[in-house]
């Protein structure tokens, strides 16, 4: 394995750990996309709470969201 392609990163770990040094439990998710059908995805519901509270915390209004964090902490991080 090239780990210059992963930045030395293990593509077999976990990025983002629990408050207990775990993984996070992934969920599987249904929805319907626009051509109508059934598609299936992973999430993590527990890391999707934090992330809303620290939203909270730190009084971000409207003009942010999730996605926007975690497009500028996947930006920043491979920058």
């Amino acid at each position: 394995m090239d780990r210059r392609m992963w930045r030395g990163l293990v593509p077999q770990t976990a990025l983002v750990l629990t408050h207990k040094g775990g993984r996070y439990e992934l969920s599987v998710k249904r929805r319907t996309n626009g051509a109508g059908e059934l598609v299936e995805y992973l999430a993590a519901d527990s890391l999707q709470s934090y992330v809303t509270g620290l939203h909270r915390a730190a009084g971000f209004g409207t003009g942010y969201s999730r996605h926007s964090g975690r497009r500028t902490f996947a930006s920043r991080l491979l920058a």
